[in-house]
């Protein structure tokens, strides 16, 4: 039996909500998530730009426009009823204190550049993982590891800088990740003392002067 993806079972198995709330990952999600589920659920939305795109998938309207259907996606509303968020296959952008009272699963999503994301769902205890590539709204699940496909590329914009610049104070090293890869400065960080702690880079005195990969 082929291994099940977690692209899968979003909306379809498990009902989700994203964390933390990435617009242009959220787009995508839901336009998956319409093409798979039969009835189309209806959106809500105040964010004209998903309406622009969302109108002529499925019923869209404006969150304080509430009719029934048969489930729903919720993207950037606020004070939304009980029993619509309890019938939501997918939200994203709303507040919400407690959603496991609705029936919603945490959806992880880690941003490696601007277009390439990793996704992680517990499921039963364990957890699923893939990496996705968005492209304009369309979803594309990656073959790569995400590690690899991270590492890989942090190596590449390092090494880089490194034939531009000489040497690299840690500083400047976050400063050129996070606006290569469109991440804040501590996500920056984090990746940089990770490629420092597997012995990847070379530090003298404090400065990148190299790359060992």
């Amino acid at each position: 039996m082929a291994r099940l993806s977690l692209l899968d079972v979003l909306g379809s198995k498990v009902r989700v909500y994203l964390s933390p709330p990435i617009q242009r990952l959220a787009l995508a999600i839901a336009v998956h998530i319409i093409d798979k589920i039969e009835p189309k659920p209806c959106i809500y939305t105040d964010y004209e730009p998903f309406k622009i795109v969302l109108e002529p998938l499925a019923n869209t309207y404006s969150c304080n426009h509430m009719v029934k259907c048969s489930s729903y996606i919720v993207l950037w509303c606020e004070n939304v009823p009980d029993n619509i968020l309890s019938s939501t296959l997918f939200v994203a952008g709303v507040p919400l204190k407690a959603p496991h009272r609705y029936g919603l699963t945490r959806l992880q999503a880690q941003q490696i550049d601007n277009n390439t994301f990793i996704l992680k769902l517990r499921v039963a205890g364990q957890y699923l993982t893939t990496t996705v590539r968005v492209s304009g709204v369309e979803l594309e699940e990656l073959k790569a590891p995400p590690l690899e496909t991270r590492e890989a590329k942090l190596v590449e914009i390092l090494r880089n800088a490194l034939q531009e610049y000489g040497t690299l104070s840690q500083r400047d090293a976050v400063d050129i990740i996070s606006a290569e890869l469109g991440v804040k400065r501590g996500e920056a960080r984090r990746l940089l003392l990770e490629l420092v702690r597997k012995g990847v880079l070379v530090v003298e005195e404090g400065y990148i002067v190299g790359v060992k990969a």
